[in-house]
């Protein structure tokens, strides 16, 4: 992962990985090389989907909704930079940043091979727009093998997000205003900089915020889902909203066209095992799946799923999973899992419009993609 965030950081618009989908070489044309061709890939040889995959997959998230304000940066390099591979005391980080000073700020504390200490010193002083920015306003302390991207300058539909210690993950139309969702690293103090006359109103989850010199900076919860409802000083009606999640359900978060247009879905009791050609769910056999979905405007769910009481701004709808299936014999080894699976997975899927797929080992059920 680390390599993933250092690439794009260094200037990169593309992502692209050896390997990403494991494979098996073909018997007697691959010389003294193993049949099992798989280095660890996220997605494994016989199509595991391993812990990386979720990682990668936030993190393609962040690129693929924030094009175009990474394609207009160029990098910024620390200038007391050390290009000493042995070096470990000095914070790693770089920026990207356009022409009026908007862009991203990524740190890592991750070397390949090498310990690296926990940190107590992050904090970077940004000159950018005519702006002097200090990010955070207090240094936070690190832990080794993390990587993170920060906002910096976010124009959030006319109002400026200085700054942040929640890591940008997707941009929304939303049924009303336009969304900004980010997920909080489990060791930053969830921050988020604005100027001193913005207006933030809760919408869900709690928020503290105070006034350092001319910037109002809110702090969610750790652990918390939080959305705010961001006002311009003048405005009566919103401009934008932030969505933040917690790092772990950030794991299980993606945006997918589903009914027609781009959502935010949130997985819970399962997770997103596919998104082409529909969106699939897959957990333990007897598992309650919990889908919290934005915007929630035009939903169509499909035969077994149950709308929830919502968590607004979110609209949620569960489905319970069949139970495993009696087995027949011994219960059989999945290749390159290196155990047998006590409770066999089965997933869910959402269904098109007049759609009667159910639940069921022939055709596996998922909440489809509309056309």
């Amino acid at each position: 992962m680390a390599n993933a965030y250092d690439a794009v950081g260094r200037g990169a618009n593309y992502l692209g990985y050896y390997m990403f989908h494991g494979g098996t070489q073909t018997a007697g044309l691959s010389g003294d090389w193993p049949l099992t061709y798989d280095f660890q890939a996220p997605l494994g040889e016989f199509g595991q989907t391993r812990e990386s995959y979720r990682h990668y997959r936030r993190l393609h998230s962040f690129v693929a909704g924030f094009t175009e304000e990474i394609v207009r940066t160029r990098i910024c390099r620390d200038p007391a930079q050390i290009m000493n591979p042995e070096q470990t005391q000095r914070l790693r980080h770089i920026g990207r940043f356009d022409s009026s000073g908007r862009g991203f700020l990524f740190v890592n504390n991750t070397q390949r091979n090498v310990s690296m200490p926990t940190r107590t010193d992050v904090q970077v002083r940004i000159e950018t727009g005519g702006r002097t920015l200090t990010v955070p306003n207090s240094p936070l302390p690190m832990p080794p093998d993390r990587c993170n991207v920060f906002p910096v300058m976010t124009d959030l539909n006319g109002v400026d997000l200085y700054w942040a210690t929640v890591e940008p993950l997707a941009k929304l139309a939303g049924d009303d205003v336009p969304t900004w969702v980010f997920w909080a690293p489990d060791w930053t103090d969830r921050a988020l900089a604005f100027d001193k006359s913005v207006v933030l109103t809760r919408e869900l989850g709690d928020f503290t915020h105070s006034i350092t010199g001319g910037e109002l900076i809110a702090t969610v919860p750790a652990g918390q889902r939080t959305s705010l409802l961001v006002r311009k000083p003048d405005g009566t009606a919103p401009c934008a909203r932030i969505v933040v999640l917690s790092e772990a359900e950030s794991l299980d978060a993606v945006v997918v066209t589903l009914n027609g247009r781009p959502r935010l879905v949130v997985a819970a009791g399962a997770h997103l095992s596919g998104l082409l050609p529909e969106v699939r769910f897959t957990g333990a056999a007897g598992a309650k799946i919990t889908a919290d979905i934005l915007p929630t405007a035009g939903l169509q769910p499909g035969t077994g799923w149950s709308r929830a009481a919502d968590t607004a701004p979110f609209a949620r709808y569960t489905f319970q999973l069949g139970k495993a299936p009696t087995a027949l014999g011994s219960p059989r080894r999945v290749p390159g899992s290196g155990a047998s699976p006590a409770t066999p997975p089965r997933s869910r899927v959402w269904p098109r419009p007049n759609s009667c797929w159910t639940t069921g080992a022939a055709k596996p059920p998922s909440w489809a993609r509309a056309p």
